[in-house]
Formats: structure tokens, C-alpha cells, sequence
């Protein structure tokens, strides 16, 4: 069961990729992609190795894929950000809290 959903953005090698980031908790469930122009048969399988690279490590902090490495860096730093912001969104609401 995902209880968010983070939307991502990168840039391919020939044009923008738009991915889903599905957390529960601060468990990565699933990556998903919606939107790309990349060609289909050399983007699908390497986004299955990226992908189960990423959920295996629950981290985008794993090595991009040779090859195709534009495109997974640009993945792979998106999905970074994405988790980070969240985090960081999380801390502020967090600490909002006054002591007198």
C-alpha cells in the first residue's frame, strides 16, 4: 500500500522523463515511469535494471548504468532531490513547535 506518491522530473537524452516515486513510510515500493521519449526497447530495459537496482538499496544512491548513463544520472539525481525535499518538508513540520 503506497501512502505517497512523489512526481519527478529529469531530462533523457532525448527529452524530458517524468517518474512516480511510491513510498510507504520511508520504504521506495515502486518507480514508475509515465512520460519519456527515450527510444522504448533500450529504455525499457534499462530502466528494469535501474529500477530494481533502486528498490533493492531503497536509495537512489546506487551506480547510473553504463550505456545509458545521461539518462539514469539524470534519473537517479532527480529521485535524490525528490527524497530529499520530502525529508526536508518532513523536518519543518517537525520542528514548528515553540518553547517558552
Amino acid at each position: 500500500m503506497t501512502d505517497e506518491t512523489l512526481k519527478v522530473k529529469s531530462q533523457g537524452r532525448n527529452g524530458e522523463i517524468e517518474f512516480e516515486i511510491n513510498l510507504n513510510g520511508d520504504k521506495i515500493e515502486d518507480v514508475q515511469v509515465t512520460k519519456s521519449s527515450e527510444t522504448p526497447a533500450i529504455f525499457n530495459q534499462v530502466f528494469d535494471k535501474l529500477k530494481n537496482n533502486i528498490l533493492e538499496a531503497q536509495s537512489f544512491e546506487v551506480d547510473a548504468i553504463s550505456g545509458a548513463s545521461l539518462m539514469t544520472k539524470g534519473m537517479l539525481d532527480a529521485g535524490k532531490l525528490a527524497l530529499e525535499a520530502k525529508e526536508h518538508q518532513k523536518l519543518d513540520l517537525d520542528v514548528d513547535v515553540a518553547v517558552i
